[in-house]
């Protein structure tokens, strides 16, 4: 189960925004959401490297059949930005859970996890 790129466009912070999502095998819809946050200086591609693991947690029960997905965020640590110049915190848990919403139906975003993690 490969992860795959998306993009979205904002207002909010410096766009488009890439990011990458790792669905579990097979068509189960209402899937909880994690958003897995990679560190200062990387990208969306850290989902690339963490999801084999992830996907062995999965197939042997570790982790319950979930969506991963990990957005492009630069060094903004996720914050808004005193200036307002760039508002990330508004943008994870607003904008992109409801472009998240909108684009699979296999996603529940009223049931997410947003974590820094590492693996």
């Amino acid at each position: 189960m490969p992860t795959t790129g998306h993009s979205i466009e904002s207002a909010l912070v410096p766009s488009p925004r890439r990011y990458r999502l790792l669905l579990p095998d097979g068509d189960q819809c209402d899937l909880p959401l994690l958003i897995l946050l990679h560190g200062g200086g990387g990208s969306s591609d850290y989902l690339n490297g963490v999801a084999p693991q992830i996907e062995a947690a999965f197939r042997d029960g570790r982790l319950p059949a979930m969506a991963v997905v990990t957005p492009d965020a630069e060094r903004s640590f996720y914050l808004d930005y005193a200036d307002g110049s760039q508002r990330w915190e508004t943008f994870i848990v607003d904008e992109f859970l409801t472009h998240l919403d909108r684009k699979s139906t296999r996603l529940n975003s009223s049931h997410q996890i947003i974590s820094y993690a590492v693996f």
